[in-house]
């Protein structure tokens, strides 16, 4: 990855297309009339669908980059709100209903739920994953117990990390990458609301 950045945002209305090196869009993604709401791309290649209507069907599926419905992707029946694609396939099911039952754990990227993942009967809210594997618990309840720490992505609680009487509205991981090629992560924590006692 060289110096200058080589991403490029464009807002689209109604569809979703590739906007190539040279700013040419490409139309391949096919129509949607439905809302997408915060899709991220995985490493997969596959992205958040979020109740939208892609050729004429309601999907509740995940759907592939070239605009393809992943029908691999077990049904889902509920909201998926806020999915960050971790390092190791897991993302944020966030109270949606997969296969018929309500998930409140996490789930692999090919739509199956991970039991490993400790049961959750409070919200995750915006969770970004992080390199060593923790994410941002926000005030959920794991086990039974108000968690205001962090967690670890198999569900166990991070003891280590220091309770918070507040709320940490949104979390981030940044990658510095410095001229030698060598590269840090850090956990930044952006826009945090703490509310002191």
């Amino acid at each position: 990855m060289n110096e200058r950045t080589d991403e490029r945002v464009a807002i689209l209305e109604t569809d979703v297309a590739v906007i190539q090196s040279n700013y040419v869009r490409q139309d391949a993604f096919a129509q949607t009339n439905g809302k997408i709401d915060r899709n991220f791309a995985e490493l997969n290649g596959k992205i958040g669908r979020n109740f939208a209507e892609l050729n004429g069907k309601i999907d509740s599926n995940y759907a592939s980059l070239d605009g393809k419905i992943d029908r691999n992707f077990a049904e889902l029946n509920g909201k998926i709100d806020g999915n960050y694609a971790s390092l190791d396939g897991k993302m944020d099911r966030n109270f949606a209903e997969l296969n018929g039952k309500m998930d409140r754990n996490f789930a692999e990227l090919n739509g199956k739920i991970d039991r490993n993942f400790a049961e959750l009967n409070g919200k995750i809210d915006s969770n970004y994953a992080s390199l060593d594997g923790k994410i941002d618990s926000n005030y959920a309840s794991l086990n039974g117990k108000i968690d205001n720490n962090f967690v670890i992505l198999n569900g166990k609680i991070d003891a280590n990390f220091a309770a918070l009487d507040g709320k940490i509205d949104r979390v981030a991981m940044t990658i510095l990458k410095w001229t030698f090629g060598m590269q840090i992560s850090i956990a930044a924590f952006l826009l945090a609301a703490i509310k002191y006692l």
